[in-house]
């Protein structure tokens, strides 16, 4: 199933069914089951190859190195909350080096700011499996992956009473068993049985108290996450509906055709208490998916273009700026040099090394591994000197900034990575490999920063004309100001004189 396929479907559903009646102990389900069922079927019809599960030895090997880190740095990890305006929810998996430290991302531009303000921030770090903690970091979190664990993973045995409120859900079941075994996907792609549910909704409902217990002595007035529909953040939303705090989702990739935010019809009328208040987007275009809900929904969940807090950091010259350039300037080509970004679920393709293969031997290619690839650097970096000895570099692009990559390439190639939009946002254009790239990313295609090709020298042909027309193109849309992002955090943090635009509002 096309993205576009998926999100019919599930609207197709939402029109047949009650699902926004559908409470677990009186919490809403449909937000789990909708993103977890859209994630299936994607899944099911792509042809990427993907990673096995990590085996027992090799998540004890993971948290004991993590665990070990954490104990030398062992300024960087608080170990008694403080107050706080504003708590993020944050992920290693997010932060790069600058200079000796780790900065997040998504979250530290936003302390920085607020920190200037006179205003307090508190970090809360949860580690993904084959996701190292990476420190020192630049400023201390919250290590809250023990706590959430050994809650999600608590003696299942006489699981709850919960009083459901499923009426038709058995039918959908069924009926989406059925058709999706029609159109050729596999038997995994299912509803789960109820007593899942009934578990999953347990496990929900024990994190969320954790992070009430968090909130009850941090005092924030917002609460920020991102990627809300995971089980983590889905009760980190959870308890800040709880509490009265407003939840924010910012934004970390498509959110177009994503069945996280596109395609949504039915809502419950005081809203989805395990979505969040607010969707922070980075341009329009990309909160467009949500201010398509139906009206009423935005009394309770709604649009706010904050910027891309990363791309925002990199508008001015920084003191890392000068350095890392130079570092570039080592590794370049004498006439092209190409970003390419890889993806958890792509890899570095056949197609990829057939292309850096048969290139002219003045490109340079700088292959950027997502961050949970770090385990495969060994195996790239050696398949790369084979393909193209002292042309294809993997650790300078992977450890460097990517918005000072955007800006030092001449093109990136890509199977499918959300970096198109980044790339185009600074005016680098892009190849990508995957055809469902042209869905996902219409509007840079329309604009002509995007071109799909499919084999070697077709892609080595689409990057040199990319490169040679991208100077006649029409620049699209930079991302907010910094300033934008500052009005953006004062109003969420409730401060004299600023306002949430629009109607409607946070929990109270």
């Amino acid at each position: 199933m096309e993205g576009r396929d998926v999100i019919a479907t599930l609207r197709e559903w939402e029109s047949r069914y009650p699902v926004e009646d559908w409470h677990v102990d009186g919490i809403h389900i449909w937000p789990h089951l909708r993103v977890k069922m859209g994630a299936k079927m994607i899944a099911a019809s792509s042809t990427r190859s993907r990673s096995s599960a990590p085996s027992k030895l090799e998540r004890w090997v993971e948290l004991a190195g993590s665990a070990a880190a954490c104990a030398r740095d062992a300024r960087s990890v608080v170990r008694h909350i403080p107050r706080a305006n504003a708590v993020f929810l944050g992920y290693p998996i997010a932060r790069h080096r600058l200079g000796r430290k780790w900065y997040d991302s998504h979250f530290d531009p936003m302390a920085d700011f607020l920190e200037q303000h006179s205003l307090s921030t508190l970090q809360l770090e949860y580690r993904l499996d084959r996701v190292s903690y990476r420190v020192p970091r630049h400023r201390p979190a919250l290590l809250i992956r023990p706590s959430v664990y050994t809650r999600t993973k608590a003696d299942k045995r006489g699981l709850p009473d919960y009083e459901l409120n499923l009426e038709g859900y058995d039918d959908l079941a069924a009926t989406a068993r059925d058709e999706l075994r029609a159109s050729g996907a596999p038997d995994s792609v299912r509803f789960p049985k109820r007593w899942r549910l009934v578990d999953r909704v347990r496990a929900i409902n024990q994190i969320a108290d954790y992070f009430e217990t968090v909130f009850d002595r941090a005092q924030p007035e917002v609460a920020l996450c991102t990627a809300y529909y995971s089980i983590v953040n889905m009760a980190f939303c959870l308890a800040a509906a709880r509490r009265g705090i407003r939840s924010v989702d910012v934004q970390h990739g498509v959110t177009w055709l994503n069945p996280a935010y596109d395609g949504w019809t039915r809502f419950p009328k005081t809203g989805y208490e395990l979505l969040p208040d607010f969707f922070w987007c980075w341009t329009e275009k990309d909160g467009q998916p949500v201010s398509g809900w139906p009206s009423h929904a935005h009394d309770h969940h709604r649009v706010l273009i904050g910027g891309q807090p990363w791309a925002t950091y990199w508008q001015q010259d920084r003191e890392f700026t000068s350095a890392f350039r130079r570092q570039l300037a080592d590794i370049k080509g004498a006439s092209r040099n190409i970003l390419v970004a890889l993806s958890w679920s792509s890899g570095l393709t056949p197609t990829h090394r057939e292309v850096i293969r048969e290139s002219p031997e003045d490109w340079a290619w700088w292959i950027r591994l997502h961050p949970t690839m770090e385990s495969q650097r060994n195996e790239i970096r050696n398949l790369c000197e084979e393909l193209a000895p002292g042309r294809a570099h993997v650790d300078l692009p992977t450890d460097l900034p990517l918005p000072l990559l955007l800006q030092e390439a001449d093109a990136h190639l890509t199977a499918a990575s959300s970096v198109i939009q980044e790339a185009t946002a600074w005016g680098l254009p892009s190849v990508a490999i995957e055809q469902r790239a042209a869905e996902l990313y219409e509007p840079e295609f329309a604009a002509g920063w995007v071109r799909c090709a499919e084999n070697p020298r077709e892609i080595l042909t689409a990057l040199e004309e990319q490169i040679r027309s991208s100077a006649g193109l029409e620049r699209a849309g930079a991302y907010p100001p910094m300033e934008r992002m500052g009005e953006t955090l004062l109003a969420l943090i409730g401060a004299s004189g600023h306002e949430l635009p629009g109607k409607g509002g946070a929990r109270a």
